[in-house]
């Protein structure tokens, strides 16, 4: 975990896409549903002669979304009695592409997202039917790597451009009573290069080590903002930037039963440094069991919105990374070879978090500045369960508690309780296959100082081959038609979001390919 920079406060995901081997030739997915939606999904791989493998994929949904939403908030004969109708609705678009040949993997990617906002989020217009407040935004991956080994060290050289992009347009009332609505559209650019290589070398004794270097040049940081009644670009930010980074870790097997990972990364970064180590000490008493305990200090870096100094004022300048230690203590037991569980403890203390302030001096009347500390610990347990036949099982609890220090209070939006259960299991025809999900989360607290009731939804899947290639699946949603909302962000007037009740989607599957 040492290799991850920036903003891998918590924990890292690492995404293994499928290879076109795996993927055993074509496939073609139709799905439709509740709430208009409509979904497509095809793809294609192969694993070719002479080492070669390639993967494409690409998916196209739309949703309607709910067309009618009520907010208690906005419930006036001004706002449509607090009613948004036809305001809920989303397209997607994505493609993948994966080719490896020997030591060289590319990969390609491009996402979209236009989505509507019912909600009225930052002072909006409600139920807008003109202007409709939406974003668009989109994401373009492309990446190059290579690796081979030389005399027992292997050596990787990867070379990544990525851009995201980000439009919005937002609905907003005249400046005085009777003025005609103004509409504000909001702009954002970000281009990134990223040039880094890694070496990996075994030695004797069981000790693996890992060091390398990576260079990030942001070529643009670019955000604008426009108003219809105006000619003049109210923001218009053109950035640019540059980090790097140089990091090492190494992994021994002091004996037969002890192993230990340490690691240290240092960020450079233009207005300031950063240096963050990992560790971890893992005792296995036996091939069926595990204890570790792990440390980490993390950081994450105001980023160019935060440090706006037109919508912001010149305090942003000011901004420092905010910063994360944490310990964890984990038990892994396999009492057998159908059962694995997992019992972990952990505490955790974030320093220097970045809030938003008032202040009446900036544009937008408010400000960012580095204060608060919130400390956290909490207690998990797991247990993955291989059943009989194809059957599985997966449960989980955690009890955690996150209090901000200067206030001594409960974190908005964290849950107390959360319980998780999962189960797969032969369904009532030949073939099929039924799994049953259902999550507890316990109450929490809304930013105005209210809760929302805790929630228990429930989901269900079958999928039902038809033949050797084709299969029908479908999946209800939130089974119990649950009512229940989240908290809402400090960008609406609302305390809480409702939540979808029961949606249902059903879908047909083509893979030849398939086993």
């Amino acid at each position: 975990s040492s290799l991850y920079g920036d903003s891998a406060f918590f924990a890292v995901v690492n995404v293994i896409t499928k290879t076109g081997a795996s993927l055993r030739g074509a496939s073609i997915a139709l799905e439709t549903g509740t709430l208009g939606t409509q979904l497509v999904r095809a793809a294609v791989g192969r694993s070719l002669a002479g080492g070669l493998d390639v993967a494409l994929s690409g998916t196209y949904e739309r949703s309607d979304g709910a067309t009618r939403l009520y907010f208690p908030a906005f419930d006036a004969p001004g706002t449509n009695n607090g009613v948004a109708e036809g305001l809920d609705g989303e397209r997607v678009g994505q493609f993948f592409g994966h080719l490896s040949f020997k030591g060289l993997t590319l990969t390609g990617a491009y996402g979209s997202r236009l989505r509507e906002i019912p909600t009225a989020s930052f002072g909006t217009l409600f139920n807008e039917q003109d202007s409709r407040e939406q974003t668009t935004d989109r994401h373009t991956l492309v990446d190059a790597q290579y690796g081979g080994s030389v005399g027992g060290t292997s050596a990787t050289v990867r070379v990544s451009f990525d851009r995201f992009s980000y439009d919005g347009i937002y609905p907003l009332a005249g400046g005085q009573d009777g003025e005609p609505s103004i509409v504000g559209f909001n702009g954002v650019v970000g281009t990134r290069l990223t040039v880094g290589s890694g070496l990996t070398r075994a030695f004797r004794g069981e000790q693996t080590v890992r060091a390398g270097v990576e260079f990030i040049y942001n070529l643009r940081q670019d955000q604008t903002t426009r108003f219809t009644d105006s000619p003049v670009l109210f923001l218009d930010s053109a950035l640019s930037s540059t980090q790097h980074a140089i990091y090492g870790q190494d992994e021994i097997k002091l004996a037969r039963w002890l192993i230990v990972n340490a690691g240290l990364r240092y960020d450079a970064y233009e207005e300031f440094t950063r240096v963050t180590p990992r560790a971890a000490l893992i005792v296995t008493p036996s091939s069926a069991q595990a204890f570790k305990y792990l440390y980490g200090k993390a950081f994450r870096a105001p980023n160019a919105y935060e440090l706006n100094t037109s919508y912001f004022g010149e305090r942003v300048l000011d901004l420092r990374p905010e910063v994360i230690d944490t310990h964890e203590l984990v038990w892994e037991r396999y009492p057998n070879d159908w059962l694995r569980t997992s019992v972990s403890t952990y505490f955790y203390e974030a320093d220097r978090l970045i809030t938003a302030v008032l202040d009446d001096s900036t544009r937008l009347g408010s400000s960012f500045v580095n204060q608060g500390v919130v400390r956290a610990k909490g207690l998990e347990l797991e247990a993955q369960m291989r059943l009989s036949g194809t059957s599985r099982a997966l449960v989980s609890y955690a009890l955690q508690s996150a209090v901000d220090q200067e206030t001594d209070a409960e974190l908005p939006n964290s849950p107390r309780h959360v319980a998780k259960a999962r189960i797969a299991l032969p369904g009532p025809t030949p073939r099929s296959q039924v799994s049953v999900e259902g999550q507890y989360l316990g109450r929490r607290t809304t930013l105005a100082g209210t809760t929302v009731s805790a929630a228990t939804p429930v989901n269900v899947t079958i999928v039902q081959p038809i033949g050797r290639a084709w299969e029908i699946f479908g999946t209800v949603r939130n089974v119990f038609d649950e009512r229940y909302a989240d908290p809402a962000s400090s960008a609406h007037r609302q305390d809480a979001i409702p939540q979808n009740g029961r949606t249902a989607r059903i879908g047909l599957r083509w893979a030849p390919g398939a086993k």
